[in-house]
């Protein structure tokens, strides 16, 4: 199912602002300038409207294209705005490949974040080119913006940005495609439903008995292939079973047996003894 969300910078619309865009998320951003970030009043506001929240990494445009130090050191930069702003450890950091570009010129520079970050928790934000390079290597968290895109979408991307704002130009509209995100909190997968117990008509405690008749006729009204004694009932009764299939019922519910027994002891149980 797609959902709704918008990702903003500068702009400081309150929940209202963003619920009345339709949104069910909202992308903020981590990056070294504090007036562009998330704060950790939003993230509490956010939370408590039921908002999820996505963050993204985003220096300088070309930051991407600098190497494995510079991912180093955003990948670093953005572990202390998340502290800071009170989300968890495991929670995922998209990282910005803000220009058209190809993975070879950015791939030294991901080295660099997932030498910080693990890469089940980083996040790549791009055009087609690199998001389809992006799940070529492995990654898992994908944002693909309409831009040079050139009218491709990839069918790996999880978010898609595809042009057009909302709140007087002060957000860019998206959507989510997949349940999981990357977003906070993370969506929780429900548990499997346990079926309800089987319920079945109560059988008393009974033991299968079958009679030794080595030693004489076989008794009339003897049947299949002896018979079962109800233990819990005074006094004790003896009942016959009528076919192979009724023992089998009686086997399914969990009556033990067939107990073997004396014909002496057989002739006990008919006269209640």
């Amino acid at each position: 199912m797609t959902v709704k969300g918008i990702d903003i910078a500068w702009a400081r619309p309150d929940v209202d602002g963003i619920k009345a865009t339709g949104a069910k998320w909202v992308a903020r951003y981590f990056s070294p300038d504090p007036t562009k970030n998330i704060t950790k009043a939003e993230v509490a506001a956010y939370a408590a409207a039921k908002l999820g929240i996505v963050t993204v990494f985003e220096g300088s445009a070309g930051n991407a294209t600098k190497g494995r130090s510079q991912g180093i050191k955003d990948a670093e930069l953005a572990v202390t705005n998340r502290k800071t702003v009170g989300l968890p450890g495991d929670h995922v950091i998209y990282f910005a490949v803000d220009l058209d570009t190809t993975w070879d010129k950015v791939s030294a520079y991901f080295d660099g974040v997932t030498s910080v970050i693990n890469k089940k928790l980083v996040g790549i934000y791009g055009g087609y080119k690199i998001i389809q390079a992006a799940h070529a290597a492995g990654y898992g968290f994908l944002w693909q913006t309409v831009a040079w895109s050139n009218g491709h979408w990839s069918p790996y991307a999880d978010i898609r940005q595809t042009g057009g704002t909302v709140l007087s130009g002060g957000a860019d509209v998206d959507y989510a495609d997949t349940p999981d995100f990357g977003q906070y909190p993370s969506p929780i997968t429900p548990a499997k439903p346990v079926p309800p117990a089987t319920t079945s008509t109560k059988v008393p405690d009974m033991l299968i008995i079958t009679v030794d008749k080595t030693d004489k006729a076989t008794p009339k009204g003897a049947a299949w292939p002896g018979d079962f004694l109800v233990l819990d009932t005074a006094p004790r009764k003896l009942l016959h079973i009528k076919s192979p299939e009724d023992e089998a019922k009686l086997t399914s519910k969990g009556v033990p047996g067939p107990f073997t027994v004396s014909y002496a002891d057989y002739q006990d149980l008919l006269t209640g003894k």
